[in-house]
């Protein structure tokens, strides 16, 4: 399967979906699941999640790395100086 010209789009789509709370069906099976469902005629009040303390929270990245994150800090500190802006 070959990316297609249209599939930023798709993938934008699809995050906003996500990030809403919006039920998405991609292939026939989860349709019919989700249009079947008792909860389809009913009225349905969505929880939104409050993620202000979970985003002002302090990370203190020096206990929490892995050997991945320090590989990845390494490169990208070497790389950093080759960039063009």
């Amino acid at each position: 399967m070959q990316p297609q010209a249209h599939d930023v789009d798709v993938k934008a789509l699809l995050r906003i979906t996500v990030w809403s709370n919006i039920p998405t069906a991609s292939n026939c099976s989860t349709a019919d699941f989700m249009v079947t469902s008792k909860l389809f005629h009913e009225n349905y009040k969505s929880v939104l999640n409050d993620y202000s303390a979970y985003m002002a929270r302090e990370v203190n990245m020096s206990k929490q790395q892995t050997s991945s994150d320090r590989i990845l800090l390494k490169y990208f500190n070497n790389v950093q100086g080759n960039l063009i802006f």
